[in-house]
């Protein structure tokens, strides 16, 4: 039986073709002419490539700072081939590997059809060293064929290694609180006590003042949750007398230049949802816009929890009312027992924090590495360049 490579099928059935052409100018056919000449090279249909060389899934990465793992791909034309035995070796420079001289590591000839994921046997490997690698496979008739050589660098791998310091700014670090309630009042609606208030106040960040930071303190009678245009920002836990300590937070990453909205969801299990809050927007240039709650912000007790109410645009707050009571801080039931936080978050909800160094280099360079941790994910930027290739890396 004969076997015809999908890639030759033309070839063949057009030399087939002429041979029968000519055989009927001359008036005879051989049928042995034609199989004589095999049609196909059997020394082709043998071909057998080893390819596509990964070192822990990446194609000659560097920075490998775990056991190393070694894949293939075999490309065998011709039907019932298979991989029946593998070999790696791995040298300390790219003319030892082309001689198939594994100084670092020799796997030796190891039976079966792997030829993914192998982890690396030999001893340990240094930090920060280039290493070169390649692949003898052989087919099911015991016929073997090299990879090209490959290679991969190895990273930081001892802890000790590691002269450099953490830093950044984590998603909720404190700093002092500098925010009180002054100026501020309790609002609520005093009909239909023990269910649950909604409250909405837009309020302006000048376009033409670049913000220094934007600051909330705030708390609630019993519990509840406040927003910043459709995003979270504090929440109240339900607990007992939980109104008498206010929470502060630093907001800056949630306003935008122009119309923004403040909402609160208030919930309360006893009496009137009663709710009290400031903001100051702090300009560069020194000056200060506060927002406060007041007779002017609006309040339902109707709207569905899932209608965009916290949105800019969410609800037609035509139907809204204003706050039917209001109490100065200081005064009314609550009087001044709210304690103030010492201390309020920053950078809450942030993107990831940019982080710079500018550097002089005068020598000249032959090669260049920089080792990257990160607490979750990270782009690099050297000179402008995204040198993580577009992609967040962990």
């Amino acid at each position: 039986m004969i076997n015809i490579r999908r890639s030759h099928f033309c070839a063949a059935a057009l030399a087939v073709l002429m041979i029968a052409c000519t055989g009927c100018a001359n008036g005879t056919i051989k049928e042995t002419d034609a199989i004589t000449d095999d049609i196909i090279d059997k020394t082709e249909e043998n071909v057998m490539r080893v390819t596509e060389l990964k070192v822990n899934d990446l194609a000659e990465p560097i920075g490998i700072d775990t056991v190393p793992t070694f894949r293939w791909i075999n490309e065998m034309d011709g039907y019932g081939r298979a991989q029946s035995a593998y070999r790696i070796i791995v040298a300390s420079s790219n003319e030892k590997a082309k001689a198939h001289e594994g100084d670092i590591w020799d796997s030796g000839r190891t039976e079966g059809n792997c030829n993914y994921d192998i982890p690396y046997g030999g001893e340990a490997l240094k930090s920060r060293t280039e290493y070169h690698f390649a692949v003898q496979v052989w087919d099911e008739k015991g016929d073997s064929v090299w990879s090209d050589v490959s290679r991969f660098e190895t990273g930081i791998l001892d802890d000790s290694e590691w002269t450099a310091k953490w830093i950044g700014i984590t998603d909720g670090d404190t700093v002092p609180c500098d925010i009180d309630l002054k100026g501020a009042s309790w609002i609520w609606l005093k009909r239909d006590s023990g269910s649950t208030t909604y409250f909405r106040r837009h309020f302006k960040v000048d376009e033409t003042k670049e913000i220094d930071e934007v600051l909330l303190v705030a708390t609630m009678d019993d519990y509840g949750y406040l927003f910043v245009n459709d995003q979270s920002v504090l929440n109240v836990n339900k607990e007992t007398n939980a109104w008498k300590t206010a929470k502060a937070v630093n907001i800056t990453h949630f306003v935008q230049p122009g119309d923004n909205v403040f909402g609160a969801r208030v919930i309360d299990t006893g009496s009137s949802a009663g709710f009290i809050a400031k903001i100051e927007i702090r300009y560069k240039d020194g000056s200060v816009n506060t927002v406060v709650t007041d007779k002017l912000w609006k309040c339902s007790k109707t709207v569905s929890s899932t209608s965009g109410w916290e949105r800019i645009g969410g609800v037609n707050e035509a139907s809204w009312s204003m706050p039917d009571q209001a109490v100065l801080y200081g005064s009314g039931a609550w009087g001044s027992n709210v304690v103030m936080p010492r201390t309020m978050q920053v950078n809450v909800g942030a993107s990831a924090p940019m982080l710079r160094r500018s550097f002089e280099i005068s020598k000249k360079i032959e090669n260049a590495r920089v080792y990257v941790s990160g607490l979750g994910l990270y782009e690099l930027y050297v000179n402008g360049k995204n040198i993580t290739k577009g992609e967040l890396a962990p």
